[in-house]
């Protein structure tokens, strides 16, 4: 939800549509795509947050799900996603793509089990503040640093904690793409898998 053709208002509307259609119990997870993308525009997290009672057995989420050949990828703008953890108890999977200044703030979260930030350029700030992030039940990350060209300052030394052997051995999934990300070669070529 929603698909391509989709105007700037159909996120409310196909919420609406797919929150009746599933009853008290909501949906067990939502994947939205092409919401009638306006360049720049900041997706709705409010709108979730608003509705976040209408779906209290909600175990997954991924925001953004569009190809590249659809819209690029720095075209589509998140925001801090922080509040969604902090107001859904209940969430094992949370993932999202694109590009912002701040997608995460140190929160704590008892049942997330994946977490994948697809982004453009992803801020150092970013891994710092999953870092500092209490996630006791993580079993996969996936992370895509993008490039400098995107305002993606994020290098090694941000991603020492991540790549740790004491949080590779809690973690049995994690996954860097390096690709344009600062110190490539250092890191060791497009990808850095562990664990996987």
């Amino acid at each position: 939800m929603p698909g391509a053709d989709s105007g700037p208002g159909a996120l409310a509307e196909q919420l609406r549509a797919t929150l009746e259609r599933c009853g008290a119990a909501g949906p067990r997870a939502l994947v939205i795509g092409d919401w009638g993308v306006v360049q720049g525009e900041l997706f709705p997290v409010g709108l979730l947050l608003e509705n976040a009672r209408l779906m209290p057995h909600r175990r997954g989420l991924f925001v953004w799900d569009v190809s590249s050949e659809a819209c690029e990828i720095s075209w589509l703008r998140m925001t801090d996603v922080t509040p969604l953890l902090e107001t859904s108890s209940e969430l094992e999977h949370l993932g999202f793509r694109g590009s912002t200044e701040r997608w995460l703030t140190p929160v704590r979260h008892g049942r997330l089990r994946e977490l994948v930030i697809q982004s453009c350029g992803l801020p150092a700030e970013v891994v710092r503040a999953f870092v500092s992030s209490d996630l006791g039940a993580l079993e996969r990350l996936e992370l895509w640093l993008g490039s400098e060209e995107f305002d993606g300052d994020t290098i090694l030394d941000d991603l020492a904690p991540v790549l740790s052997e004491r949080l590779v051995a809690e973690l049995p999934g994690v996954v860097v793409d390096v690709s344009d990300a600062q110190d490539e070669e250092q890191a060791g070529g497009r990808y850095t898998a562990v664990g996987e």
